[in-house]
């Protein structure tokens, strides 16, 4: 048990005995078998611990293909999308090979085996199109929302996960603010790509994004996201305000971008979260209420409440 224990902070099996002889006076191990117990139990902790970083791969790949789709891949085309979608799927794949063994609660294999199936139809289908070019956007979107799914299902499982995302989401969206200032300063076809140049004009912020429509769409959901994540979300009152902050400067964006699409859509979105804020205050503020034992206690939630609502 020494031995096995010594193996678990990199030392080798004949090292760790070597090293329990000498404290020990005495040479041990006293049979092979016990040698070959030491050494099994050293090759199960090594794969262990290759298996905990190879389970890192989607992620990484995943963060990869959101990156180039949401800096390079925002154009009309698909010059640069492809790279990212690539990303996205290989994430999608390897995260079903690799994670699913570890989830406490792993998706159906009926659910996983009838997605591939039902994408492959649809892609063999759109493969014998008459219309090529529609065809081809057709396979791209029933390939990248099963890269999504696999992804969804196994990788972004686990609540630390979803987290990263958010955070990932949360600079994604700065860096598009960034830009939009660059717009907004008076030159409409910056971006970060050399000899690439935006073909809107003045007055229309559209940060990595060439159609300030979609860079619309994007804001909508961090910034939605992250005002709620301010309002019910955990962490110190700094954290809250700096979320809380991204999130209105978000909204501000879907607001310069002139989109009337992005707008409405904000306010809808907007309206939501009012209505759901409203909901979970009328279920929990009684549970605070009668786990509240002072007045002055009770008032303070109650004030609370009405200042979120």
């Amino acid at each position: 048990m020494a031995a096995a224990a010594l193996t678990c902070f990199g030392i080798g099996a004949d090292e760790a005995f070597a090293r329990i002889s000498e404290a020990r006076g005495l040479q041990v191990p006293d049979t092979d078998e016990q040698i070959d117990w030491v050494r099994r139990f050293l090759s199960l902790v090594s794969l262990n611990f290759y298996m905990k970083y190879l389970r890192l791969l989607p992620l990484i790949a995943f963060f990869i293909g959101l990156l180039i789709e949401c800096v390079l891949g925002t154009g009309a085309t698909m010059l640069f999308q492809w790279y990212g979608l690539a990303a996205l799927g290989i994430a999608g794949v390897l995260s079903a090979i690799l994670i699913k063994e570890k989830l406490k609660f792993a998706p159906s294999d009926i659910c996983v085996l009838l997605y591939p199936i039902a994408a492959g139809y649809f892609v063999g289908r759109a493969t014998t199109s008459p219309v090529v070019y529609h065809a081809r956007e057709d396979i791209v979107l029933v390939l990248g929302c099963l890269a999504v799914y696999l992804f969804s299902a196994f990788a972004l499982a686990h609540p630390r996960r979803r987290v990263f995302l958010f955070w990932a989401l949360v600079a994604l969206a700065l860096g598009n603010l960034v830009v939009g200032v660059q717009h907004l300063r008076g030159d409409p076809a910056f971006h970060i790509l050399p000899n690439y140049s935006r073909t809107y004009a003045e007055g229309r912020i559209g940060g990595f994004f060439n159609n300030p429509n979609h860079f619309a769409a994007f804001l909508i959901f961090p910034s939605l996201a992250c005002l709620a994540m301010a309002l019910f979300g955990r962490g110190g009152p700094a954290k809250k305000l700096l979320i809380g902050f991204v999130g209105i400067a978000a909204a501000i964006g879907v607001a310069l971008s002139a989109s009337r699409g992005g707008i409405i859509g904000l306010g809808m979105g907007g309206v939501v979260l009012c209505i759901a804020s409203i909901i979970l205050l009328r279920v929990f503020s009684p549970i605070i209420s009668k786990s509240s034992s002072s007045p002055p206690r009770r008032f303070s939630w109650s004030a609370a409440a009405r200042s979120i609502t």
